[in-house]
């Protein structure tokens, strides 16, 4: 059992990190897209709206995919002013604590208010169902931030229990401390 939940966390962290480095593969289509929209529109003054809706398909399907790739890093949204000041116990507690009382029941919520919503698809112009790509990746995000929470709640809890961070699941940076 103490060698299956470090390799669980570690295979629920390497699906959200995929998914983050897919996603990361359309930041460059946006900015081809936006030069693209911008050359369209100051050389021939014209407006794509196709051009528009995908850039905004293209950050929406980027900000759904790459969402559980933040937690993984450590690059989301926390009170700094506090985790900075504990030590590893306590940053590991505050750490379980917001996976367990905020992400997942977040990632709850978005996986049920979600689910079924591609459904209620609107028709574009031209009849075509234009929003069930967004729609279907609601629960998908709901899902990756779900996984990446429950890798989180045990990464922490094996750190709580005293295993160190290359044992908890965590990978170990050169400076010795846990990523």
């Amino acid at each position: 059992m103490q060698e299956l939940l470090p390799k669980l966390a570690r295979i629920l962290d390497l699906i959200g990190e995929n998914a983050g480095r897919a996603a990361s593969w359309l930041v460059p289509l946006s900015i081809l897209t936006v030069f693209t929209l911008a050359i369209i529109r100051h050389t021939l003054d014209l407006d794509s709206a196709f051009l528009q809706d995908g850039l905004v398909y293209l950050h929406a399907t980027l900000f759904m995919l790459g969402a559980a790739y933040a937690p993984k890093q450590g690059v989301h949204a926390r009170v700094e002013i506090l985790h900075q000041g504990f030590g590893p116990r306590g940053r590991a507690l505050t750490d379980l604590l917001g996976d367990l009382l905020l992400l997942v029941p977040l990632a709850l919520a978005i996986i049920w208010l979600g689910w079924g919503y591609e459904a209620e698809t609107a028709s574009g112009a031209g009849g075509l169902e234009t929003s069930i790509w967004l729609k279907i990746l609601i629960p998908v995000l709901g899902a990756l931030l779900l996984l990446q929470g429950i890798a989180g709640i045990l990464r922490n809890g094996l750190l709580l229990g005293g295993a160190s961070p290359a044992d908890a699941g965590e990978r170990v940076t050169s400076a010795g401390e846990g990523n």
